[in-house]
């Protein structure tokens, strides 16, 4: 009986050692992608937010802003700590993946039966390999945007959904609340994801006893309560998307809709990536299969499965959403709004590994293949967090345009964050505004004295600000470009008089 117990606790302990390891190596890369100052065009956006002058200037923007506001409140501490470090900031946006991931080997390990199995050794640091070295979790964990903690709340909410389900005492269903509200005030389509958590929630609860019905009827009562102070901000939000949006939506966009939830990147080693789909779909339909066909499961693995079934299907009926309001409406989603459920789905696909036979070539398989995933994601996010093209830009600009310098940019709703941004000491004006200065300078005969820029982005060849700048008579000389980001293109011209 004691060897027997001692080859127990052995087990327990190997699990924990493989378990903080994997966290640690898992954290230890993704922090080495943080050392750079490379920003992309939303997390610009983002930089401008935190470089806000005063508390109070801050607290009018993000009140009067149409985004959540819960991202940008723990963002800004940490910006005014570090200065708006942006490696600092980075870390920041991985935090969320490392604490997820230390709650979920916790919880794993504190059930005695799932400790001392020697499937948790194989599992668990799969799932953590999965959410924190793929390519969208690397990707999306290191932006400066509200993606991360998004995920965090979403799959926290999905775990302490379960839980209430299976206890819903007072403990549970308080912190099920405070996470979905999280998600809700994190990113508008997490409280869309948080929607249908709590349908299956509720239609479990019931299922299971219809005195439930008091729970249920508690838990929206202050769940609408938590929200209702920025559900006025939410309508505004709505009624901007549907007069005027970026996005654009084709029938063939659904299918990297469904890519963005396997966290790929199909551009980069092709023949890899088409295999992770290949292997996530076959687990997926597998999973089904197995739910469908077993019969004379214990209540217990039955309850499991459901979590497991409800979980992997979370992105899925987001697609579906996000699909119908493009279509309905107008295009208003697109594939990374799914990542806040990616999590989830992977959590449903490990949960439903412990069932499906024969699991060890499957396990062996996948393991195989998302450690060559790690490895390719890993080097692609590095080449593109460390391209130094940004780095020469900035260096570019800050030798070349001096502080009484007139710039003019194209695309005037990016651009004036960018412009913002990049030059913050420059006066910034649209194009008419510009062509009336120059004219005036003309005249006043000091036209040789003033330099004068215009900033394009995402344009190779002439825009029609640039056609009006030469048809009123002047000269645009390209002097600079790069791509920033890796796939913005951005132009530097400097106006003169022929």
């Amino acid at each position: 009986m004691e060897k027997k117990e001692t080859k127990r606790l052995s087990i327990k302990n190997i699990n924990i050692v493989i378990a903080v390891s994997t966290i640690l190596i898992a954290t230890i890369l993704q922090i080495s992608l943080t050392n750079n100052i490379n920003v992309w065009q939303d997390e610009i956006y983002t930089m401008l937010v935190m470089r806000t002058k005063t508390v109070s200037d801050f607290l009018s923007f993000i009140i009067n802003n149409v985004q959540p506001l819960l991202y940008y409140v723990m963002l800004y501490p940490v910006a005014l700590i570090s200065n708006c470090n942006i490696s600092v900031l980075k870390i920041f946006s991985i935090f969320p993946t490392i604490l997820l991931n230390i709650i979920i080997a916790v919880l794993t390990l504190k059930d005695k039966e799932k400790a001392e199995s020697k499937l948790t050794s194989v599992l668990l640091p799969l799932y953590i390999v999965i959410t924190t070295l793929t390519y969208n979790f690397l990707e999306n964990s290191l932006q400066l945007r509200m993606y991360s903690w998004a995920m965090f709340f979403v799959t926290m909410s999905g775990i302490f959904a379960y839980k209430t389900f299976k206890e819903p005492n007072v403990k549970n269903i308080i912190l099920f609340i405070i996470l979905s509200l999280g998600s809700a005030y994190t990113q508008y389509y997490a409280l869309i994801m948080e929607v249908i958590i709590y349908f299956y929630l509720f239609l479990a609860l019931f299922i299971q006893n219809r005195a439930n019905i008091k729970k249920i009827a508690i838990i929206t009562i202050a769940t609408i309560v938590g929200y209702l102070p920025w559900l006025v901000t939410v309508i505004k939000e709505f009624i901007t998307v549907t007069n005027d949006f970026w996005i654009t939506f084709k029938i063939k966009d659904i299918l990297s809709y469904l890519n963005a939830i396997l966290s790929v990147n199909i551009k980069v080693y092709f023949g890899l990536q088409l295999t992770f789909i290949v292997l996530a779909f076959v687990l997926f339909v597998y999973s089904l299969y197995n739910f469908f066909k077993d019969k004379n499961t214990l209540k217990e693995e039955k309850q499991e499965k459901i979590f497991a079934m409800c979980a992997f299907s979370v992105p899925f009926f987001m697609i579906i959403v996000g699909v119908i309001l493009n279509i309905a409406i107008r295009p208003m989603y697109t594939g990374r709004y799914v990542f806040p459920a990616v999590a989830l789905f992977w959590l449903g696909i490990i949960i439903m590994l412990k069932y499906v036979k024969p699991r060890k070539i499957l396990v062996t398989f996948t393991w195989i293949l998302v450690v060559l995933m790690s490895i390719v994601s890993y080097k692609e996010i590095y080449r593109l967090e460390y391209d130094n093209q940004m780095e020469k830009f900035i260096e570019y600009i800050n030798e070349e345009i001096k502080e009484n310098d007139t710039i003019a940019g194209s695309r005037p709703v990016f651009n004036s964050a960018l412009l913002q941004y990049f030059f913050p000491n420059n006066v910034s004006v649209e194009i008419s505004t510009l062509l009336e200065q120059m004219k005036q300078s003309e005249v006043n005969g000091n036209i040789n004295n003033v330099n004068i820029w215009y900033i394009d982005v995402f344009s190779i060849e002439d825009t029609e600000d640039m056609k009006k700048i030469r048809e009123a008579g002047y000269d645009l000389e390209r002097v600079y470009m790069c791509l920033l980001d890796n796939w913005v293109p951005i132009s530097v011209y400097k106006i003169t008089v022929p």
